[in-house]
């Protein structure tokens, strides 16, 4: 109690970490004579630290059954560039005797380390990761996250054991808390300041902890999800076709001439009779736009009129169209009636030292009028508009250090709470333009669950760092749509990809005659791959797992119904019940092989020809007859038994 030092332990008493609930912001140091008053409520715990009978630091705990959360206010020091850090006491942190090493959410680099961090900014793949720190101790996996979006864009857990979050204090104090961070009492002279809560979870792993966390936040509000299993559009599961990697392979990529909307067709077509499939969401990649950041189409589509027509001729031969879609960055159609570039919702010019140019602020009074008018154009079917079905959005990395850049209006958000306020008005826009668009976008973080459809795995050097993405937005936010992307894949790892993420997701293509490394693509290699990633919309709408065995497995309300094979080489898809006439499992093989197939009546070895689609007879489960549907009275609760048909 002297010193506000926490112990975490486990019900047998093994410590998970011992720490101090205490922080500072704008100062390195807590002042001699510091006291500290630790009380119990009923709630949890309150600790005050005082110094010459000033408050400088509270933490409050909440507890509940199965994790806890602590939030702080502080007094902003004197020094405000020096950032701010939880649990320390200038000195010490998180007790580091007891934490073996961190797991950081964020596929830049090393999965495991003694300095595990997430953040959003340049170089980063998530945009943003799930805001959540894995610690591996003695006594189990400890999470450490934040419940709301921060006005900031990264945390660290760093050697001395403090946690470090990158907020722009002197900012924050210049404005009222909404949550995100900022003033909640005294003036900006002499303000105390609020942030975003810390919540602590706990797990045997680290995968089990992010779905721990995810639990979490879905009690408190926290975890919200626009597009539930249950909810999707058959088309949302058909292949997604982009342009990109096709467009580097000829050499047209960006704003090559050659880039047209005939060549957008030809390659539709060509891909529906390479890869033997009609139905296919086809992604119109960059660039597209006349200006990028803007809606109006390029001289090489015709304009308006000649996007729409090659739009409405994709959507006559059964496909649906999704159009690129960059963050941050401005069109000159962005600025007020005077013509005053940045006045209405641009960056202010010279606002800080370091200032990037040429990119949108989010919280400008005209940028929601400006950004409502951009999607009607896109996703619109009036006169004038282009009626696509939907946003593939990207650059979320460019979200700009709130610490270099000053918004107009910052209580809206800064860093990461201004990228989520960005996303929140792009998706109102689309679904408000276009109630069935799909939007899809990298924002893994639980909280943005809102504000997209489907989560796209993004750009990757190989097929074990996508399958880690996916397994971290698997664990993350389960039961949303995974986007496996296909950029930049190699021709030794097609195959691998396209089983993955058939089964996890759905699967996305990049190429039509040439691999990345510039490997021909067969015709019969082709046909195989569409096979199956058809099969992608055979396994309903659940949600993904990946096997200790390094296998994928996909679940709808807890059965099986796809799974990978033979080490990344096939795929099967259950039926969705074993109760019915003669259950079959369909399975397609990339090779020529024989794979044992689990649920199968055959428990051996069963040969498969390379793209040949086989049925095989399934095993019944324990079928038994439902019970009577019980008669439920409005107004009252009922507790109604369930069986596992398992």
């Amino acid at each position: 109690p002297s010193q506000g030092e926490l112990t975490v332990e486990s019900p047998r008493g093994r410590v998970y970490t011992r720490l101090p609930l205490l922080a500072l912001a704008g100062r390195d140091l807590l002042p001699a004579g510091l006291r500290v008053r630790s009380q119990a409520e009923p709630w949890g715990l309150l600790v005050s630290a005082r110094a010459g009978g000033r408050l400088l630091s509270q933490a409050r705990l909440r507890a509940r059954p199965d994790f806890f959360t602590v939030s702080f206010q502080v007094v902003l020091g004197p020094l405000p560039a020096l950032g701010a850090e939880f649990f320390s006491n200038g000195e010490e942190g998180l007790d580091w005797a007891y934490v073996r090493q961190g797991l950081s959410p964020d596929p830049r680099g090393a999965l495991l380390s003694t300095s595990p961090s997430v953040r959003v900014g340049p170089g980063t793949t998530f945009s943003p990761p799930p805001l959540d720190l894995q610690l591996e101790t003695a006594a189990g996996w400890l999470g450490l996250g934040l419940v709301q979006v921060p006005d900031a864009n990264a945390m660290e857990l760093g050697r001395s054991g403090a946690v470090s979050v990158d907020y722009p204090l002197a900012t924050l104090a210049g404005f009222r808390d909404r949550g995100a961070g900022g003033r909640v009492a005294g003036t900006v002279a002499d303000a105390t300041l609020g942030f975003p809560s810390f919540l602590f979870s706990f797990a045997q792993g680290p995968w089990s902890g992010l779905l721990a966390y995810h639990a979490a936040l879905q009690r408190l509000g926290y975890a919200p999800q626009a597009a539930p299993p249950g909810s999707w559009p058959a088309w949302w599961s058909w292949p997604i076709v982009d342009t990109w990697g096709q467009e580097v392979v000829d050499g047209i990529e960006r704003r090559s001439p050659r880039y047209t909307a005939a060549w957008a067709e030809r390659y539709a077509a060509g891909w529906q009779a390479r890869y033997g499939q009609r139905h296919l969401t086809l992604v119109l990649d960059s660039q597209w736009q006349a200006r990028v950041g803007e809606a109006e189409p390029s001289y090489r589509f015709g304009g308006v009129a000649g996007m729409r027509s090659l739009i409405g001729s994709l959507h006559a031969r059964g496909l649906h169209v999704l159009l690129w879609w960059p963050l941050w960055v401005r069109g000159p159609s962005c600025q007020d009636a005077r013509r005053r570039t940045g006045a209405d919702c641009h960056f202010r010019p010279g606002s800080a030292e370091r200032e990037p140019g040429g990119l949108i602020d989010p919280t400008a009074p005209g940028f929601a009028r400006w950004l409502r008018h951009q999607i009607t154009i896109a996703l619109g079917s009036g006169p004038g508009d282009l009626d696509a079905d939907g946003l593939k959005i990207d650059w979320g990395q460019l979200t700009p250090d709130p610490n270099l850049v000053h918004l107009q209006r910052p209580w809206l958000g800064v860093g990461a709470a201004a990228l989520l306020r960005y996303l929140r008005l792009v998706y109102q826009d689309a679904k408000a333009v276009h109630p069935g668009a799909l939007v899809e976008s990298s924002a893994v973080a639980p909280q943005f669950g809102g504000t997209l459809d489907m989560l796209r795995l993004y750009d990757a050097r190989g097929e074990a760092r996508w399958q880690l993405r996916a397994r971290i937005i698997s664990t993350a936010d389960p039961g949303t749509l995974i986007d496996g992307d296909d950029w930049p894949v190699r021709s030794g790892q097609a195959v691998a990809h396209a089983v993955t993420s058939t089964v996890y997701g759905v699967p996305a293509s990049y190429f039509l005659t040439r691999w990345y490394d510039g490997v021909p693509i067969t015709t019969r290699e082709a046909r195989t791959l569409g096979t199956i990633m058809h099969l992608a919309s055979e396994k309903g709408e659940g949600y993904a797992r990946a096997g200790a065995d390094g296998e994928w497995v996909y679940l709808v309300r807890g059965r099986v119904r796809a799974r990978t094979l033979g080490h990344d080489t096939a795929v099967a898809v259950y039926p969705a019940s074993v109760c019915g006439p003669a259950p079959r499992i369909e399975v397609v093989s990339a090779r020529d092989q024989r794979l044992a197939v689990p649920g199968a009546i055959r428990r051996s070895p069963v040969r498969f020809s390379a793209g040949r689609p086989e049925t095989l007879p399934a095993r019944r489960g324990g079928c038994v007859p439902l019970p009577r549907t019980p008669r439920l009275r409005s107004g009252r609760a009922w507790r109604v038994g369930l069986r596992d048909l398992d």
